[in-house]
Order: structure tokens, then C-alpha cells, then sequence
């Protein structure tokens, strides 16, 4: 999720806000796409 780093940095200078930003974003990322395609893949991401 490079967007989510990019704004992450123009949000704040504070890095550990940043990462908080960038994880919550990615977290809810996944929810979404889990939430919509679990039904027809059966939700298995690899996140690797």
C-alpha cells in the first residue's frame, strides 16, 4: 500500500504515527477485499 506511506508522511513528521496510519489503512485494505471476495475464494490472501 504505497499510497497509504505517501500520505502517512504528509500527515505528520512523527514516525510511529505514521506506521500506526499505514498499518490501519492496510488492515482495513484487506478487510474490504476479504469482505468482498471471501464468498468466491474462500478468503485465503497470502499477505507475502
Amino acid at each position: 500500500m504505497v499510497g497509504s506511506g505517501i500520505q502517512a508522511t504528509k500527515l505528520t513528521d512523527d514516525v510511529a504515527l505514521q506506521l500506526l496510519a499505514n498499518s490501519t489503512a492496510t488492515v482495513f485494505g484487506l478487510g474490504v477485499l476479504i469482505a468482498l471476495l471471501g464468498p468466491v475464494s474462500g478468503a485465503h490472501f497470502n499477505p507475502a
